[in-house]
């Protein structure tokens, strides 16, 4: 669940954010910035759970300001609750434009807290003064993309306008439970394109295409780029792993291109598991090399990076059942709350080849 009580100023969960501050235990989008924003960098699972936050207006808004409370499906989808001028609206917007479900006269007490919930196939946007309860609003058939969704809280102000923003927290300010369990982050490529727990991946000068059951990866020859495969929402890797089959591998012979399997924290510490020139070596953060072997397409066929007893081990498999040792490493931190991602790096290499990724977390 994402959620912040904003006691810290380090905004982790909301790597993209612009004109705020946090000044006791409140985010304060600052009163003299025409927009300001947070987003949130993971996707969270809206179905059959709810976004909550608090937000404190104080002052008149004008015609043309506004306070939105956001989930967004990508591909200009997303849903949210907007407060514009004196009037609370709830809103979808889809590619065919927006739908206004209900507007109701803002009341700073009664809509102190806004909600965005799904059940079970029903959208509800609901208010309520600070610790409840909520007021269902308005309410709709969920549309087929709500699902994976990121949260996004923005403030816009006309020169002049006199009003100030606080947020008090977001879902309560406290995460209640874990994020999902790293073994149910699973594909084996068999669908058409990349699934919804693909989301926040991305490629620059070269293609990520699902093709034979498999997901290829294929950069542009004399570029410089990366290509990814990132888990659209936060894992929890504690006692857990997450395996991944490379049936073909990058060009090994130079130093230009590299292929990399990556578990990394909210505070950016990292573990990952990295094939270059001919060498698989598995890392920590500031790439710190805790080991090197030669590496074999054959024996190194699976990747694993899995969690024991507050232990990492990096391990590989040749049949992706009997995996192989090859380091291990203690105290790392942050293992709740992880993301996931596979990843090619080129370097202007005439000839970089491609690797083909198959059965995440899905043994033969």
């Amino acid at each position: 669940m994402l959620a912040d009580d904003f006691e810290s100023a380090a905004f982790l969960s909301w790597p993209s954010h612009a004109g705020l501050d946090v000044k006791e235990g409140r985010a304060v989008f600052d009163a003299a910035a025409p927009y300001a924003s947070l987003r949130s960098g993971y996707y969270y699972d809206l179905r059959d759970s709810a976004l909550t936050s608090d937000p404190v207006v104080n002052g008149p808004l004008g015609p043309r300001d506004w306070v939105s409370l956001a989930l967004d499906a990508a591909d200009d989808r997303y849903v949210e609750w907007i407060l514009v001028e004196s009037t609370l609206i709830a809103r979808v917007w889809d590619l065919g434009g927006k739908s206004d479900l209900i507007q109701v006269p803002y009341d700073p007490v009664l809509h102190a807290s806004w909600r965005i919930a799904e059940d079970r196939g029903t959208l509800r946007f609901e208010a309520g003064p600070i610790g409840g309860p909520y007021a269902m609003l308005a309410s709709v058939q969920s549309p087929a993309w709500v699902g994976y969704m990121r949260a996004h809280v923005s403030v816009l102000r006309e020169a002049g306008s006199l009003f100030e923003v606080a947020l008090d927290s977001v879902n309560g300010g406290i995460p209640v439970g874990a994020p999902c369990l790293v073994q149910y982050l699973k594909d084996d490529f068999s669908t058409a394109s990349l699934g919804d727990q693909w989301k926040r991946s991305a490629s620059k000068f070269g293609a990520i295409t699902v093709m034979d059951e498999a997901l290829v990866v294929t950069p542009e020859p004399s570029q410089m780029g990366e290509m990814y495969v990132r888990a659209s929402a936060l894992q929890d890797l504690r006692e857990g792993r997450v395996f991944a089959e490379i049936p073909e591998m990058v060009d090994t012979q130079a130093d230009t291109q590299y292929l990399q399997l990556t578990v990394f924290t909210l505070d950016n510490k990292y573990v990952n598991l990295i094939q270059r020139k001919g060498a698989l070596r598995w890392t920590t953060t500031g790439d710190i090399q805790v080991g090197v072997v030669p590496y074999s397409p054959t024996e190194h066929r699976w990747w694993q990076i899995r969690e024991e007893a507050g232990t990492v081990y990096w391990e590989t498999s040749a049949d992706g059942v009997d995996f192989q040792l090859l380091g291990s490493m203690g105290g790392v931190e942050g293992l709740d709350r992880v993301g996931i991602e596979l990843s090619l790096r080129t370097f202007a290499s005439p000839a970089p080849g491609r690797a083909v990724i198959d059965n995440v977390n899905r043994a033969p």
